[in-house]
């Protein structure tokens, strides 16, 4: 098993909201204010992430190897959530 964590970083980062037109009913201003929501409630900074990449082979495996190696990257998951606590 091969286990990869490597910073990552964005330059652009495009949050999409609508605009009602000029002729908008009630309705849909009162839509399109719903579907903005998403947009404002979510943290303008994307910049930077952490990317975890997993690698995860063997050849001829015996058989019920699958939960062992399942056991394995879960062990690795929690070590990573200790490293970097998610807020």
């Amino acid at each position: 098993m091969r286990l990869l964590v490597q910073p990552i970083g964005e330059t652009a980062v495009i949050l999409r909201t609508m605009n009602p037109s000029f002729r908008a009913s009630a309705t849909q201003r009162k839509n399109m204010a719903r579907i903005n929501q998403r947009a404002e409630r979510m943290n303008k900074d994307f910049g930077y992430a952490l990317m975890l990449e997993l690698d995860l082979m063997e050849f001829d495996p015996p058989e019920k190897s699958l939960d062992k190696h399942f056991k394995q990257l879960k062990l690795k998951e929690a070590e990573l959530k200790n490293a970097f606590p998610c807020k």
